[in-house]
């Protein structure tokens, strides 16, 4: 998406556009981290009433935006919190993956999320 610069920020609105999407996009959550091309990233969840998907805003000056379904087995349910910075060279996490416990999880492009690991 791109939104003209010259329009009120409170005027840019992202609405629901996928079947993942179809019952709203809820609960993003901004962070400070940059991706290589120097865009902001947001994580947030779309909800189509049977599932949640996770996805991940980036943004640049909130002029351009793209959004990109999280993939892997580790990418599941809304509790994601993404590190600010990378740890060992790669993208990190911490997940609730079954409801309880605190996983860390890693990526390498930041889109793919594999093998977590409980803490």
């Amino acid at each position: 998406m791109t939104f003209n610069s010259a329009e009120e920020i409170s005027e840019r609105v992202i609405f629901p556009v996928t079947e993942s999407q179809s019952n709203g996009i809820e609960d993003a959550r901004s962070y400070s981290s940059t991706t290589m091309d120097g865009a902001s990233i947001t994580r947030l969840y779309g909800y189509s009433g049977r599932a949640i998907r996770s996805e991940l805003i980036e943004t640049i000056r909130l002029v351009f935006v793209r959004l990109s379904a999280l993939k892997g087995n580790a990418a599941r349910n809304k509790g994601m919190a993404l590190f600010p910075r990378k740890i060992d060279g790669k993208y990190a996490m911490i997940a609730r993956q079954d409801n309880e416990n605190l996983y860390l999880i890693y990526s390498e492009d930041l889109y793919t999320w594999d093998g977590a690991i409980r803490s």
